[in-house]
């Protein structure tokens, strides 16, 4: 990679129809990331096709933004082109916007008022963070998150050896087991309240995408416990209707969290046995009915 390559702006190209993206280009900015629409970038004697293939190829990034369901055609072809030419593409929807209109491709997206900024930039900062070319998992073919069945046992039995660095892996191990569609990693060195956003299509409705997940070691505290919750709560701004877990292998602290957040403090030892014969999108479903219905 040359010193030119090293020094630009990651380059991110928008595709929206006829949408407002004013406060989308102003978080970026703040991100120093150079946003790119296809208006912009029009090349005189080119057709329509040509620059939009054009402007994708040259993109670090995709994004697609979909607000008014009339209008998105343009942006479905854009994705498309996205898609062929294998680039990190997510999806900035409305948070109405129905489910039953999003491309079946297997693209990253989340729910997001695109008329405020810090929301915005709160998305944009969870995806540079989380969700790198390079540590996003993808299998071939997704049907949905699925019991883990017997593997649950031989991570039970790796789980009390395991170091605080190991258990984020182990619980890595586990949501690839479990079928999760994509899983976004956080920084390596970075503490920054989420360590997975883990996407998949059985959680809608019920559950926005993505789940976030924090690994931690042990809380001691309800100190460590206010902390997780601070963190996962500024992530989970970023997400409508979104939901958190954080994964310890071991507390010396009951947890006190507020039954109205949907942050779910779960041990490792419950989290492998309950996706034993559950599904991930099934055991988070059964754990926000039991905080807010009692069962």
């Amino acid at each position: 990679m040359s010193d030119a390559d090293k020094s630009r702006k990651k380059r991110v190209f928008i595709a929206s129809s006829q949408t407002d993206i004013a406060e989308v280009q102003k978080a970026m900015k703040q991100l120093d990331l150079e946003a790119i629409t296809l208006d912009q970038a029009v090349a005189p004697g080119t057709t329509w096709v040509e620059n939009v293939h054009r402007c994708v190829n040259d993109a670090d990034v995709v994004l697609g933004v979909m607000d008014d369901r009339r209008k998105n055609a343009n942006v479905f072809f854009e994705l498309g082109v996205a898609s062929a030419l294998n680039k990190p593409t997510l999806l900035f929807t409305a948070p109405d916007y129905p489910m039953d209109l999003l491309p079946h491709s297997g693209f990253l997206y989340l729910r997001v008022d695109l008329r405020n900024k810090e929301s915005v930039l709160f998305a944009l900062r969870q995806v540079l963070s989380l969700s790198p070319p390079n540590r996003i998992v993808k299998p071939e073919e997704h049907l949905g998150t699925r019991p883990i069945g017997q593997i649950a046992d031989q991570f039970l039995a790796k789980l009390p050896q395991v170091s605080a660095r190991d258990f984020e892996e182990l619980i890595y191990d586990v949501l690839k087991a479990s079928g999760a569609a994509a899983i976004g990693r956080g920084s390596e060195g970075k503490d920054n309240g989420v360590d997975f956003a883990v996407w998949s299509s059985d959680f809608d409705p019920a559950i926005a995408n993505p789940l976030l997940i924090e690994c931690k070691s042990i809380l001691r505290n309800q100190s460590d416990v206010n902390e997780s919750i601070g963190r996962m709560f500024s992530a989970l701004e970023s997400i409508h209707d979104g939901c958190g877990l954080v994964l310890f292998k071991e507390a010396e602290v009951r947890r006190a969290v507020p039954r109205s957040l949907p942050i779910f403090f779960i041990s490792a030892e419950e989290f492998l046995k309950g996706l034993r014969d559950s599904g991930l999108a099934e055991y988070v479903l059964k754990l926000r009915n039991a905080a807010v219905h009692g069962f």
